[in-house]
């Protein structure tokens, strides 16, 4: 027998999506939250530099990206599947 069976992105990044919260579980909150955590951390060093400066800024504007990565990694982590995918052969033989 020999299936050939076309996905979409949108099915292969849910695909991956439910195996990535399901295997990842704790681990995948805890590197989050660490992420979370070391953007806040920067921030706030940042946030107490008077005056501030083009270091304390460059700083501050590091914290906020690696909270907008924890969050996304945290909440949206079918938009990486679904980039991920894009090049790739999107036709699977079984």
């Amino acid at each position: 027998m020999n299936f050939e069976y076309q996905i979409t992105a949108d099915e292969y990044a849910v695909a991956q999506a439910l195996y990535y919260r399901l295997s990842g579980g704790r681990k995948r909150i805890q590197s989050a939250t660490c992420w979370i955590l070391v953007g806040s951390f920067f921030i706030v060093v940042a946030w107490n530099q008077r005056p501030i400066d083009w270091a304390e800024f460059l700083l501050a504007t590091l914290g906020a990206w690696w909270n907008y990565a924890g969050v996304r990694g945290l909440l949206l982590p079918t938009r990486y599947f679904r980039r991920y995918y894009a090049g790739r052969d999107k036709r699977i033989s079984a």
